[in-house]
């Protein structure tokens, strides 16, 4: 229902199932029915009921109506939709690639890689999580399998080589006062 001082729009059911829209005042406690617009069953038909009721509401009140539309402002909603497709999330980006390049890890030509460190840190979660923010965030489009298959890779080939660059980053910012490293 909507409410305009004492009108408002009534949608009542009918016992055939239909539904009724009609612009109802009340006085003194009692409901009137100023005007009825029809009955369907089709929630389209009911929708643009609605809209001629809450018209007739706003013309007999004599509710004055500012128009703010614009003859170009469909095209502009439809563009901006299709622009928030492209919308990437490059903070992240910024931040967390610029350390994975500073500690060394850029040696790892896998692009896979980069994706995984930076979303891992951003976002952590499942291997499906991670395909997801993968998808939505970078249009990156993957599986959950070839993450899998490539963890596999990374724990049997490439490992060391990551040990490795974040042992030499590490001693580069201790100035080679390391005293304990667990691999």
């Amino acid at each position: 229902m909507l409410n305009c001082g004492s009108m408002f729009i009534r949608r009542k059911k009918n016992k055939s199932g239909s539904a009724s829209i009609m612009v109802v005042d009340k006085k003194g406690g009692r409901y009137q029915v100023k005007k009825s617009f029809g009955s369907s069953r089709d929630a389209n038909e009911l929708a643009m009921l609605v809209v001629e009721a809450d018209e007739y509401i706003k013309k007999i009140s004599g509710q004055g109506v500012l128009e703010f539309k614009h003859d170009q402002d469909s095209q502009f909603l439809t563009d901006l939709q299709k622009g928030f497709r492209r919308i990437r999330v490059i903070g992240p980006e910024l931040i967390l690639g610029r350390l994975f390049e500073e500690v060394g890890y850029y040696q790892i030509k896998e692009q896979l890689f980069r994706h995984l460190v930076i979303t891992r840190l951003v976002y952590p979660g499942s291997k499906l999580k991670t395909v997801e923010y993968l998808w939505q965030y970078k249009g990156v489009l993957t599986d959950e399998n070839r993450i899998y298959r490539y963890m596999d890779q990374l724990q049997e080939k490439q490992k060391q080589q990551v040990n490795d660059i974040t042992f030499e980053h590490t001693r580069q910012i201790l100035g080679d006062h390391i005293r304990v490293a667990l691999f």
